[in-house]
């Protein structure tokens, strides 16, 4: 949600110090979820055929948030929890409505190994993407 920066810097990454609108998105930010949820269903309404998927993934570059959230949560589940606990709560609120709907998401960079303590939610697919 890039257009968002102006109004909300908080929606985006924490990085020395600074909110960095072309970074990965602080993914503990209620305000953010709740925009990509508003913007998801409003694709699926439009864009997605019944029965399909959506994809919630990290964007291909770096400057993952520093903040003291997104810290924590990378400490307890490593450098992929935070964007794995980001997809699985959209996936479960998205299952609300759409109920077939799964959501797709990469094992890709940071993402690539699996988070620590972890069971992905049940419509949620994740693929694969190994660059190393």
């Amino acid at each position: 949600p890039y257009a968002e920066f102006d109004k909300h810097p908080e929606y985006f990454a924490l990085v020395k110090g600074k909110r960095m609108q072309k970074g990965q998105p602080c993914l503990t930010n209620p305000g953010l979820f709740d925009v990509i949820i508003r913007n998801a269903k409003t694709w699926i309404e439009h864009e997605v055929a019944p029965g399909r998927f959506i994809s919630i993934s990290g964007g291909d570059f770096g400057n993952l948030c520093e903040c003291p959230k997104c810290t924590a949560v990378r400490k307890k589940h490593g450098w992929s929890g935070g964007e794995m606990l980001f997809v699985n709560k959209v996936a479960a609120e998205l299952e609300k409505d759409y109920p077939d709907l799964l959501v797709d998401t990469l094992a890709y960079s940071f993402t690539q190994s699996p988070p620590a303590d972890m069971t992905m939610h049940k419509n949620v697919q994740i693929r694969y993407c190994p660059i190393r």
